[in-house]
């Protein structure tokens, strides 16, 4: 509490002569002040040393560094007098701090052990921390607990536990797997603080391709019926939501639950759809906060959000690959609509149809064998709104044999057994398809050879683009297995659950029959539509771009859906 007197020309001012510190154990410590001691540091103060006395002209403190030997009770004694002036007597405060753990330019803290490792403590003036991960990089752990820490990743396991109870169940086994695992680590470790493939030691990359390149890496499973210890070796892991969702992408073209167009600015990728956000902590994945660890395993609620996506998509998913010309699809690439359990694909063509009269023929050529064949044709964009409708309408297909003869089916009159799928009426000189379908006419073929067929129509023009309708020709099947779908499902289980089969291969023989099964169903039903309100529905996600066409005269469609659900709700597509 300085004080000036400006009357008087007083001043205020504190002088110390010593301090004496006792303590336990007999412990003693006094200070001098005028003597001062070297570590003592005085903070302002206005400090001088008059008749033996350290004086503080002004406000100020007096630090002296202090350890305490024991812990228990110690006593302070301060001899310190006064030079009065003003109302006031002196003000002197006697405080005991503990000293901070850290100070600028120390390389530790001072109220913690001595920076070491194991039994070596770290030399003094160097950077601890730096000499720390020397030592941690130089013990004999360091490169088994590198294997160990990337294996969970590669492998897609936890590496294996050593069994405590030598009465528990599959003791043995479980011993077994873990001594060989140990046996490879150990070894693996030892190369790798040695260098692999002669690259320097410790180096990381080189040990990611020994594991991947590994047994334990290579093998698909093993036999979980005779040890299920074993069940879980393999690299099989569950996919986050996040890898799960681009997966599903490379496969259709768009996400699930998000259109092109749909901006959301609360998303890393300004994308909002069922896996990043609405399902995200359901199927297992973190939000940073509540939720911090990734489910590492299937549980039922999962399961069925990753069935609710399949149902949701595979409708869509097949009517877009149909849509488009083989080489744009990017699964169904080996079989058309056509391709059945019971008939195969001959030829098929799509036509713009502008015109407004029957003047013009739209051409298809086919080489056909002697047998049962079926015609279809098809209305493929139907459009409208309030003010008018696109429709397509049929005059009559002309059909030109290898001996130049020519048959005609007519529209208004078409022979028995013709199938049509989708709305429309019949007229006095056409037949009109008013939504997209699919007119399906039997034809018994009676000579081999090239035909020529001629499809006389006309479309009710509304709307930005012209009528557009297809032309296809099918076949009975001369084997038992269609080869066309025979390989389109070898393709579908290396595309999306990661298996190379042979096409003999058990495997594909129960996907074959799933077809045919899904076939017979289909075949039952009065409607061949997609649409089977109000069990099946055919959600359309990506409806910017253009509307689904839910016919399916063939019924191929909806098998091939079946097989999509199946696949995208199998193990093998859900994990990795």
């Amino acid at each position: 509490n300085d004080f000036y007197d400006d009357s008087t020309q007083s001043d205020r001012n504190a002088k110390f002569q010593s301090l004496k510190v006792d303590g336990p154990e007999g412990f003693t410590l006094s200070i001098d002040f005028e003597n001062q001691p070297d570590a003592m540091t005085i903070s302002e103060g206005c400090s001088s040393i008059n008749n033996g006395l350290l004086e503080l002209g002004c406000n100020g403190v007096v630090t002296i560094p202090f350890r305490a030997p024991w812990a228990g009770e110690y006593k302070f004694v301060l001899r310190a007098a006064g030079q009065q002036a003003g109302n006031g007597p002196v003000k002197v405060q006697l405080d005991l701090d503990r000293e901070r753990g850290f100070e600028i330019g120390d390389t530790w803290y001072r109220d913690m052990r001595k920076p070491g490792f194991m039994m070596d403590e770290a030399p003094a003036g160097l950077l601890s921390l730096q000499w720390l991960g020397q030592q941690i990089a130089e013990d004999d752990w360091f490169a088994s607990a590198a294997v160990k820490f990337w294996w969970p990743a590669v492998m897609g396991s936890e590496v294996a536990q050593a069994p405590e109870v030598t009465t528990d169940a599959n003791f043995e086994t479980r011993l077994k797997v873990f001594e060989a695992q140990k046996d490879f680590i150990d070894t693996l470790a030892n190369n790798f603080r040695a260098g692999l493939n002669s690259s320097a030691a410790y180096n990381g990359r080189e040990l990611i391709i020994e594991l991947m390149a590994s047994p334990w890496f290579r093998v698909n499973g093993a036999d979980g019926n005779q040890n299920p210890q074993l069940a879980e070796i393999g690299t099989r892991r569950l996919l986050t939501p996040e890898e799960l969702d681009l997966k599903f992408y490379n496969l259709a073209g768009y996400y699930w639950g998000w259109s092109p167009g749909d901006y959301s600015e609360y998303d890393y990728q300004a994308r909002a759809t069922k896996l990043s956000r609405d399902y995200k902590v359901l199927y297992g994945g973190i939000d940073s906060r509540n939720v911090t660890q990734r489910a590492p395993s299937m549980t039922a609620m999962m399961f069925n959000i990753a069935e609710k996506m399949a149902l949701d998509t595979a409708c869509e998913v097949v009517i877009r690959e149909f849509d488009a010309a083989p080489e744009n699809r990017r699964i169904l690439i080996d079989v058309e609509e056509g391709d059945s359990p019971v008939s195969r694909w001959v030829a098929d063509a799509v036509f713009e149809v502008p015109n407004t009269e029957f003047n013009k023929s739209y051409d298809l050529a086919a080489r056909l064998s002697e047998g049962d064949h079926t015609i279809n044709i098809s209305f493929l964009n139907d459009w409208g709104n309030s003010e008018g409708d696109r429709n397509a309408r049929i005059d009559r297909i002309e059909l030109i044999a290898p001996d130049s003869s020519r048959s005609v089916f007519e529209a208004e009159a078409l022979p028995p057994g013709t199938r049509i799928d989708g709305c429309g009426h019949q007229t006095a000189d056409y037949y009109q398809l008013s939504c997209n379908g699919t007119i399906a006419i039997p034809w018994k073929v009676t000579v081999a050879g090239d035909y020529l067929l001629k499809l006389y129509a006309r479309g009710e023009q509304f709307g930005p683009d012209p009528v557009k309708m297809g032309l296809t020709v099918n076949a009975p099947l001369t084997s038992a297995r269609n080869a066309n779908i025979m390989q389109q499902l070898q393709a579908l289980h290396q595309q999306m659950l990661g298996e190379t089969l042979a096409l003999d291969a058990l495997e594909l023989e129960y996907s074959y029959e799933l077809v045919e099964a899904a076939f017979a169903y289909r075949s039952t039903l009065d409607s061949a539509g997609l649409s089977q309100w109000p069990d099946q529905q055919c959600s359309n996600q990506n409806w910017r771009n253009s509307q689904l066409d839910t016919t399916d005269s063939t019924l191929m469609k909806g098998v091939w859906v079946t097989l999509i659900t199946y696949f995208m709700t199998d193990f093998r597509f859900l994990h990795e």
